[in-house]
């Protein structure tokens, strides 16, 4: 663990991970809000999957998948989770939908 911050207010995570932690779930359940509380509490960074797809694409999932269809869509959702999967410090990472498009 690092020295505490000399300000009150830098950031300074409560605990550092070894490994990513992947969330993921079947709609309507609280995965998401757990994924927010974790990385609150933790001070862990936070990537949610379908936020970064949506981001790239300029629309949601849904419009990408339809516009674009779904081997373009999964071939950048697996570029995406490769990327948070390599990022440092480790995050806490919420797959939501593109969870199925990775595979």
């Amino acid at each position: 663990m690092q020295n505490p911050p000399d300000n009150y207010y830098d950031h300074y995570p409560t605990i550092a991970l070894a490994r990513p932690v992947l969330l993921g779930g079947v709609p309507t359940a609280p995965y998401r809000e757990v994924g927010h509380s974790l990385g609150a509490l933790g001070g862990l960074p936070l990537i949610d999957l379908d936020h970064w797809l949506e981001h790239h694409f300029g629309s949601s999932l849904w419009n990408a998948l339809r516009q674009r269809g779904e081997p373009a869509v999964a071939e950048t959702a697996r570029v995406l989770m490769a990327k948070a999967l390599e990022t440092r410090p480790c995050s806490v990472v919420i797959l939501g939908e593109a969870a199925a498009l990775v595979g």
